[in-house]
């Protein structure tokens, strides 16, 4: 991106300028929701897979098992499988009824950074609190 700062072979230094605040624009990861655990505000109900899902409860328990690591290792494989499935459900319900070619809609209930949150737990990342 920062290449495309001439015009006629010269270097310009408007262009220089703008490809730099471009980038950082590029850079600057979206803000967070207003609650990180933004479930206070939006708690996620849903039924799937012949079982009540609640998003809210699931992320807040692998994290307070989390806080204890070793000693609690083993109750936190199935509650990372939990999270897996819910990131699955997440992906599938934001791109049900979305045309070819176009893009769901992630901002929805903060669809993208939740997706993003389950994604990590399920795979044992560590995630800010």
């Amino acid at each position: 991106m920062l290449d495309y700062d001439r015009a006629g072979g010269v270097v310009l230094e408007g262009l220089v300028r703008r490809r730099e605040a471009e980038r950082a624009l590029f850079l600057t990861p979206p803000p967070p929701p207003p609650d990180p655990h933004h479930y206070s505000r939006f708690p996620i109900l849903d039924e799937f897979d012949h079982k009540h899902w609640d998003e809210r409860a699931i992320v807040e328990s692998y994290d307070a098992l989390r806080k204890h690591g070793v000693l609690n290792r083993r109750k936190l494989k199935p509650v990372r499988a939990d999270l897996g499935k819910l990131a699955d459900r997440l992906w599938t319900v934001a791109h049900e009824g979305v045309p070819k070619g176009h893009e769901p809609d992630w901002d929805l209930y903060y669809r993208g950074w939740r997706w993003q949150e389950l994604e990590k737990r399920s795979r044992g990342e560590s995630v800010a609190s």
